[in-house]
């Protein structure tokens, strides 16, 4: 990859860091709240199932971004970790994250 196209790269990733950092803050779904009424309840048991479901996967795409700028910063982006191989660019810019060979040849399966 090119010098400009880590920039912009990093830029974007920066950019998703900040969004990501900002969604941490909707907690209160995850509060126990009271009620009296058995639906309600249910109700707010799915609510808070599901706001532990997105801080989940909110907090695991921050640290996935977090680790794509530090490979940025080391020179390792787009670097295959397991077998040291060029990623092709195509790949890191649709899927900026995995920094391993399945997400360099998932789009190149050929067919029997």
């Amino acid at each position: 990859m090119t010098k400009t196209e880590l920039n912009a790269l990093r830029i974007a990733l920066e950019d998703r860091q900040a969004e990501l950092g900002n969604a941490r803050g909707n907690r209160e779904a995850l509060a126990m709240q009271p009620s009296p009424d058995e639906l309600d309840r249910i109700q707010l048991a799915g609510e808070r199932d599901i706001a532990i479901g997105n801080l989940e996967r909110d907090s695991s795409r921050l640290r996935e971004v977090r680790a794509a700028l530090r490979r940025i910063d080391a020179g390792t982006f787009g670097i295959c970790v397991g077998c040291e191989a060029n990623i092709k660019p195509d790949t890191t810019n649709a899927v900026v994250t995995p920094p391993n060979a399945l997400s360099r040849d998932a789009g190149s399966a050929k067919s029997p």
